[in-house]
């Protein structure tokens, strides 16, 4: 019995280094998308004070701002499924979480009954020393 809370002792805290780790990537990638916002934000303001005699550089602002949008999109579709996966991990350490507390309950009450056990016997001896 108590292997087997051990085992599951280890799966609870296993699953709980686990949901920290996405909680880290989502952070990281919420980081990266606020960085690339502020990148557009300012690739837009830079392309909307240009004149139209700088094409050129209109065209490299305008490739930049593309490519933020990309890596945005990316971020996004990677930060959607990260964060599903994460919810998916809070379920799996919330279902190992209660079984562990089960088994926890049922080890403990085991003890409670071989302590009962014992005391009954203690007594049984007891009475049938004294009746002799």
């Amino acid at each position: 019995m108590k292997d087997r809370l051990q085992r599951l002792k280890r799966i609870v805290d296993l699953q709980n280094r686990m949901k920290q780790a996405r909680e880290w990537e989502l952070a990281n990638l919420e980081h990266q998308k606020s960085k690339l916002v502020d990148e557009k934000v300012k690739l837009l303001g830079a392309l909307g004070q240009l004149q139209s005699n700088e094409q050129l550089l209109a065209d490299v602002l305008g490739k930049s701002l593309a490519a933020a949008s990309k890596k945005s999109a990316q971020i996004d579709a990677s930060h959607k499924d990260k964060h599903r996966n994460l919810q998916k991990q809070h379920r799996q350490l919330k279902h190992i979480e209660r079984v562990y507390n089960e088994a926890l309950g049922d080890y403990r009450n085991s003890e409670q009954n071989m302590e009962m056990e014992d005391v009954i016997d203690r007594l049984v001896i007891e009475k049938l020393g004294a009746g002799t």
